[in-house]
């Protein structure tokens, strides 16, 4: 019995520590849930933070690529050669443009690139580091430098910019390159164009204010040295087939000046004048010595380079403009428009002077005879008085007028008064001698001075005239109109003290010849007989 209670008390005991322990393991259990549960919401919330991270780190990085591709595409796309440098100096990447500018190869460029292997001696390392410490300070730094290439030491003028840059939380330095030489070349031909454009309008006041050609031949010869330099020039005219230098500069401190002066080409027999007549066109000799066409007057063979333009009026070359250096390869194509601006200018200021001659010719000249009239016969008539008076010279006046001319005109009508007229300035020119001046003074009288002429002198060359007037008598329907003269001569002496006394006396010498009968020949021979025939005159 004892026994059945013990185990029944060992059995309670036992049942009742199972339970117990059951209470405490589903207590445990109850915990290890828990604590998994809260261990798997803890590791959800990592893996969730993780999947966030790599998310965000792989925008970062797509990001990175992306700024990587546009840094990539923009360094690429410009025009301008472009280095990215780290803070040590070294280069972490470049474009084509640098390879291209420089002439080097990639990996050369990238594992030596020092913008001192690529100057000129005009920058050094202080400098440098200067303008790359300014830039990595946050500055953006510019500047003009003269680069060169190291393939063949040739240089360049380029300009410079720096700018700092992050990218991957790397300091950078951007440094861009832009080759200067098409805007300095372009600089220079716009300076060019404006020195040109300003020695054509000095040239071309000279034209609107002078007709003198020296004038305006030696502002153009000084106006071409501004812009096409030159060590002589010269304006040379052709005559006859023949081509002289008429205006120069630059000759006499060669010491050629006088054989410049007197030196003749014949056109035909010079290729490169030849050239430019037949073509209208200036002609540029780079180097005299390798040109078959260029033909080398004695002393002139210094000459190495040659540069010439026509000068044309009206589609016809009638002379040149020519530069000469002692430097061969010292003329270049460009420099023969520039030369032809020149020779144009000359072309019309030899136009216009031609213009005015003719002009001026009308003015001094009678338009029926061709012979001077008053304006035009005064003026060389005054320096011949004045000559002779000064020198003691011999100087003679023949003065006449056609007998009756009014009457041809009344009875046969003007175009034969007008014959007579012509008749007798043909007479006066086959008589007279070039040296005489010749003019139709008045509307039938004509006058004629004859320098180193005694009255004898006058009075045979007077009487051989009138013969040749009455040898030639007037062609008209009614038949021959015969034409007679009434002729005064004067000799310069002591008592005549101006060209207006001295044409007087002449005139009142035909004055005295008309009241003899006309058809004569008369000379005052005193001052007092003179006098008598002014207050007489026998018009």
């Amino acid at each position: 019995m004892l026994a059945l209670t013990l185990t029944s008390l060992t059995m309670a005991s036992l049942f009742t520590e199972r339970k117990e322990t059951n209470l405490r393991l589903q207590e445990f259990n109850l915990n290890l849930e828990d604590r998994i549960n809260q261990r798997t919401r803890e590791f959800k919330s990592l893996n969730s933070q993780l999947k966030q991270e790599l998310r965000s780190k792989h925008n970062v990085e797509k990001e990175l690529r992306v700024s990587q591709e546009n840094l990539r595409t923009v360094i690429d796309n410009m025009s301008d050669a472009m280095v990215l440098i780290n803070t040590e100096g070294k280069a972490v990447d470049l474009n084509e443009n640098v390879l291209s500018l420089f002439r080097v190869n990639r990996e050369k460029a990238l594992h030596e690139f020092n913008l001192l292997e690529f100057s000129s001696p005009k920058l050094n390392q202080k400098e440098l580091t200067k303008y790359f410490h300014r830039a990595l300070s946050g500055e953006n730094v510019s500047f003009d430098w003269e680069a060169r290439r190291p393939t063949d030491n040739s240089t360049f003028d380029v300009e410079v910019s720096m700018k700092r840059i992050r990218l991957n939380n790397q300091q950078l330095v951007v440094i861009s390159i832009r080759d200067l030489s098409e805007r300095k070349r372009v600089e220079a031909a716009e300076h060019e164009q404006r020195v040109l454009a300003e020695a054509l309008k000095n040239t071309a006041g000279a034209l609107s204010s002078t007709l003198e050609l020296d004038e305006v031949f030696d502002r153009i010869l000084k106006n071409v040295g501004k812009v096409v330099p030159h060590d002589a020039v010269n304006l040379m005219l052709i005559e006859n087939g023949i081509a002289r230098i008429v205006h120069s500069h630059g000759y006499q401190k060669l010491g050629m000046l006088n054989y410049i002066r007197n030196i003749r080409f014949e056109v035909d027999k010079i290729p490169t004048l030849r050239s430019m007549i037949a073509s209208g066109n200036p002609i540029i000799i780079p180097d005299v010595k390798k040109s078959p066409d260029w033909v080398l007057p004695e002393g002139i063979k210094w000459i190495q380079s040659y540069a010439g333009a026509p000068i044309r009026i009206r589609g016809t070359v009638i002379g040149f403009l020519q530069l000469d250096s002692g430097t061969p390869e010292f003329f270049k194509k460009e420099h023969s428009e520039r030369l032809q601006a020149f020779a144009d200018q000359a072309a019309v200021a030899i136009e216009n002077a031609r213009l005015y001659g003719e002009l001026q010719k009308l003015a001094i000249t009678d338009p029926l005879t061709g012979l001077l009239n008053r304006h035009g016969f005064n003026p060389p008539a005054k320096r011949e008085f004045e000559i002779a008076r000064r020198y003691n010279r011999k100087l003679s006046m023949l003065f006449f007028d056609i007998d009756h001319l009014k009457n041809i005109n009344d009875r046969h009508g003007h175009p034969s008064g007008d014959k007579a007229l012509q008749m007798i300035a043909d007479c006066c020119r086959s008589t007279l001698r070039e040296i005489d001046l010749i003019g139709r003074y008045g509307g039938d009288e004509f006058i004629v001075m004859m320098p180193e002429s005694g009255l004898e002198d006058v009075i045979d060359i007077a009487r051989r005239l009138k013969n040749c007037v009455n040898a030639s008598p007037i062609d008209h329907a009614d038949g021959k109109i015969p034409v007679t003269t009434s002729m005064g001569v004067a000799e310069l002496n002591k008592d005549i003290g101006s060209l207006e006394e001295l044409i007087d006396y002449a005139d009142r010498g035909s004055y005295l010849a008309k009241s003899q009968g006309r058809d004569s020949i008369a000379t005052v021979q005193s001052v007092r007989e003179h006098t008598r025939q002014k207050k007489n005159p026998a018009r």
